[in-house]
């Protein structure tokens, strides 16, 4: 099969029918200066993919309409078993290829398919304009290969949690965060100053006369922290060896001392495994799902001795429904407004033009009113879906959000 794909600034619009279809030729046809780089990409996500489809280029460039034709005339003609997708491309093409499919006799017109993608309703379109099933499997797309496809590149090593790390034994820790997000906020920052001057960040000991001499309002500090010591060891987050003389203790699991080191990490932990609990007729609704999602802008993974500048930027989940990206940040305190603008830059950046957004935050901790009515504005002025009370959400009411916000 031969798939002539008419090219658009939307990556994942141009690789969707591909990776579907699994063609053995695939024509992208237009005149953006920007296919030859993006085309690139798409041949080592086909690499990547071990996916043996030969990829090659038809410029349209400074051509006219009557040359258009005639250049799709001939493929159509020289390849056999031609499908011809129409989900974005220049309007030139899509004219040509209306005007071609119109001229053919009509045992030649059988042989060439011309389609588009739906999305919403995940079916192919005709260009008669009549829906068929899909045939073939859907086309999914990693947090990786979305990201290699705009030109970015996924940093290794972010921390994610084990299959066997279940919403059970995050739950314990997710209850202490309910009961009051502020205070959990403090009682993480407090204890961070503490543990910031343990030796060994595997097995905490701190002896309580070195504590004295370097953490300022230790007396008052030592008994929060002696209590929420107390809290985490009863929900069996830590195992505490602690005396008057020393606090000694060490963490249950790498992922329970993760959710610890900074205040919203329980938050985004427990985003990513409510919605990779998310089922639809019985399947997973995302295909993957990642936490800690560090983006590298051009994709370029400098040495850290060569002290190259670089830009990046962390998202703190994103997921993958088939194709469409939904970025999220997560928000365990105070938010401030240059959150929006930093998920709105990146999503739209690196999502593409499907991509879904979305704010999740236990408590909106706005300084007035005023001020909330005007954040939920801005959010909704960026198309953002945001979420004011993960807190207080039941296990049914996660789901509900993250379909809501792919809708």
């Amino acid at each position: 099969m031969t798939l002539i794909e008419c090219y658009t600034g939307s990556h994942i619009d141009n690789m969707a029918a591909c990776l579907r279809l699994k063609p053995d030729k695939l024509i992208l046809i237009g005149s953006d200066e920007t296919m030859q780089e993006a085309a690139g990409r798409y041949q080592r996500l086909l690499l990547q993919r071990k996916q043996n489809t030969t990829l090659s280029l038809c410029s349209i460039a400074g051509r006219s309409l009557r040359d258009i034709c005639d250049l799709i005339l001939d493929l159509v003609r020289r390849e056999t078993d031609c499908v011809i997708d129409l989900t974005g491309g220049e309007e030139l093409v899509i004219m040509a290829v209306g005007a071609v499919l119109a001229s053919l006799p009509e045992e030649e017109q059988s042989l060439v398919r011309v389609q588009k993608y739906d999305k919403k309703k995940q079916t192919v379109v005709s260009c008669t304009g009549m829906e068929c099933s899909l045939n073939r499997s859907q086309a999914e797309l990693t947090v990786e290969e979305l990201l290699l496809l705009h030109g970015g590149k996924m940093h290794p090593g972010s921390e994610q949690p084990p299959e066997d790390f279940t919403h059970s034994q995050l739950n314990r820790l997710w209850k202490l965060v309910a009961e009051d997000p502020k205070a959990w906020n403090r009682s993480v920052s407090q204890l961070n100053e503490f543990e910031s001057r343990s030796e060994d960040p595997a097995v905490i000991s701190l002896p309580v006369d070195q504590l004295k001499k370097t953490v300022s309002g230790f007396e008052h500090k030592e008994a929060s922290v002696r209590t929420f010591l107390d809290k985490l060891s009863r929900y069996g987050v830590i195992h505490d060896r602690s005396s008057r003389e020393i606090l000694s203790y060490e963490y249950a699991s790498p992922m329970m001392q993760y959710c610890l080191q900074k205040a919203g990490n329980v938050l985004e932990v427990k985003t990513l495994l409510e919605a990779k609990s998310v089922r639809l007729n019985g399947d997973p609704y995302f295909c993957d799902c990642r936490m800690s999602v560090s983006i590298d802008w051009d994709g370029i993974l400098q040495d850290p001795m060569a002290r190259i500048p670089e830009t990046r930027n962390e998202i703190d989940v994103v997921l993958m429904h088939h194709t469409t990206p939904l970025f999220i940040s997560c928000k365990n305190g105070q938010i401030g407004e240059e959150e929006l603008y930093k998920l709105h830059t990146v999503a739209t950046r690196f999502g593409g033009t499907n991509v879904k957004k979305m704010l999740i935050a236990t408590d909106l901790n706005q300084k007035s009113a005023f001020s909330n009515r005007a954040f939920m504005q801005r959010a909704w002025d960026m198309d953002i879906f945001l979420v004011t009370d993960a807190a207080d959400l039941t296990d049914e009411e996660w789901k509900e959000v993250f379909l809501r916000a792919m809708a």
